[in-house]
């Protein structure tokens, strides 16, 4: 049995249950339980954390008596804290979404630091090099896993996705009515396009590589912003080209509450909260068709939801990814590469039973093979040298920040007070030298 400390982003999932969190961190968290080690998961509020965000001293006091034999950190999520100070343990950066989402890289870029890296994809290697300056030897491609598993049921929806619609509105609209030109105009397709062909760029890389005349590019330029614009664009062309097939649509709210005109899209779209392993499973097995329209960033590797949809009951469509040949070279997934085909594959696939029917087939075979936990916790093992299995009774520990908000307060109301005595220190120093130089005369 081991300890394991993991810290991860799980959102504002669901407003009723502070135990919420994603599907792969469900997963996750579960399976390690289940191996029969004791987890103590800090399920932080925060996406991400910048330099200079402390960590509470009572939450780095509660980590140090658990006593942890790993630290997982989930795209780095954590304060700005360096675990390899006090920790002698190995302490992992899994990297589920991009190194552009890791919290407080210059911890990370530390040299003396003992921190490794879990990545999925082939190509977060070199991205991860090249640019933190990670020795690669310290850098594993472990393939990640899926806890979903079909059942017997006849599906009674025809397509399925479960998505995000990342928030880019009001950038477009400000854009718009700051009344640019068509200069401007050009320019902003030409940044669209450049940051679609270069998608882990910068701001400054931009501006370095492109003249931008416009000063409003110059002053609101975000690459995260125009990437959730380039990302929501392709969901939404491609959901509107489907809709009518019978798609239903899950996600977050911003679906309807940030989104505007595409009726077939609101129409197809169900407000239930969707984000535990047991939802995403029932969707799936009820569904012909799983759709995966991922991140432009995803270029080699895939979003988690491709391997949750290949070990259910539907059948995958999926645009084009390089780790496909990687991780699946015999697996025939039917690809789409614009709204268009993506509409002639659903309409083939629900045409044709018995092709949908062999390619799920093959999906299950290989999950079965390569993708479930049991393997996923060996290659740990091989890397760690340590166990992560035992016939004990594992168990689930949450952490959450609220618990946390006195020590934190104390710490801003200590670095208050501290401000206030050197201020008043200051006015005392002031009025000293004041009433001195009115004597001389050189003040009035």
């Amino acid at each position: 049995m081991a300890k394991i400390f993991i810290s991860a982003y799980s959102g504002n999932l669901d407003k009723n249950n502070k135990y919420a969190v994603p599907c792969f961190l469900d997963s996750f968290l579960s399976e390690f339980k289940n191996s029969g080690n004791d987890v103590l998961f800090f399920s932080s509020s925060l996406f991400s954390y910048e330099k200079g965000e402390t960590a509470p001293n009572s939450l780095i006091q509660k980590i140090k008596a658990f006593s942890p034999d790993v630290i997982i950190l989930f795209n780095n999520g954590f304060y700005d804290y360096d675990f390899s100070v006090e920790f002698d343990c190995p302490i992992i950066v899994l990297e589920v979404d991009s190194y552009l989402y890791f919290s407080n890289p210059h911890i990370l870029q530390k040299k003396n630091n003992k921190y490794l890296y879990f990545v999925q994809a082939n190509d977060s290697i070199q991205n991860i090099h090249d640019h933190l300056g990670i020795d690669t030897s310290r850098i594993y491609r472990v393939p990640v896993f899926t806890s979903v598993r079909a059942n017997k049921k006849q599906p009674n929806t025809n397509i399925s996705f479960i998505g995000t619609f990342f928030n880019y509105t009001d950038f477009i609209r400000n854009f718009m009515l700051s009344l640019p030109s068509a200069t401007d105009i050009n320019e902003f397709k030409d940044i669209c396009r450049y940051i679609e062909k270069n998608p882990f760029t910068s701001k400054e890389n931009i501006l370095q590589n492109l003249s931008i005349s416009s000063q409003y590019l110059q002053k609101n330029l975000s690459v995260e912003t125009i990437g959730a614009f380039l990302c929501s664009t392709k969901r939404i062309k491609t959901l509107s080209a489907i809709a009518d097939l019978g798609l239903e649509l899950y996600g977050t709210e911003s679906w309807i509450t940030k989104f505007n005109y595409y009726p077939e899209i609101a129409l197809s779209f169900h407000g239930e909260r969707v984000y535990t392993l047991a939802d995403n499973q029932r969707i799936y097995n009820n569904s012909k068709i799983g759709i995966s329209i991922a991140h432009f960033q995803a270029k080699s590797g895939f979003p988690l939801r491709i391997m949750d949809v290949m070990a259910s009951n539907a059948c995958l469509v999926s645009d084009y990814h390089e780790d496909f040949n990687l991780y699946f070279p015999k697996v025939p997934i039917p690809l789409y590469d614009s709204p268009a085909e993506a509409r002639e594959v659903c309409s083939r696939l629900l045409k044709e039973e018995n092709l949908r029917k062999d390619i799920v087939t093959q999906c299950h075979e290989i999950i079965e093979e390569k993708y479930r936990f049991k393997r996923y916790r060996k290659n740990w093992e091989d890397i760690l040298g340590i166990s992560l299995c035992s016939k004990g009774k594992g168990e689930i520990k949450f952490l959450f920040p609220q618990e946390f908000i006195k020590d934190t307060h104390k710490a801003k109301e200590s670095k208050s007070v501290n401000r206030g005595g050197a201020q008043r220190l200051q006015y005392k120093i002031w009025k000293h030298l004041g009433k001195k130089l009115r004597k001389k005369g050189i003040i009035k």
